[in-house]
């Protein structure tokens, strides 16, 4: 439903190349990557390197790479605020 139908304010891209990724990520607001199961993703990496806000699920891993550079929550409601 989303992907037919997305808000104004999002756009899914499908493939790009490396200069349109960072021209995104300079120009957004947030970076939302809310996976409950990850090994440490290049895309957390990339979107740092720009300058771009990053919100991440409260994970371990996180927290013992990169806490104290990023904001995190537990759920939709956390992610909301």
């Amino acid at each position: 439903k989303l992907v037919a139908n997305p808000p104004k304010n999002l756009l899914f891209t499908g493939i790009i190349t490396r200069q349109e990724l960072v021209n995104y990520l300079n120009i957004a607001n947030l970076f939302l990557l809310p996976s409950y199961d990850e090994l440490f993703p290049m895309s957390v990496l990339e979107a740092f390197s720009c300058g771009t806000p990053v919100l991440l699920r409260n994970l371990d891993l996180y927290k013992a790479i990169i806490d104290g550079y990023y904001m995190s929550g537990n759920n939709f409601d956390d992610f909301n605020q």
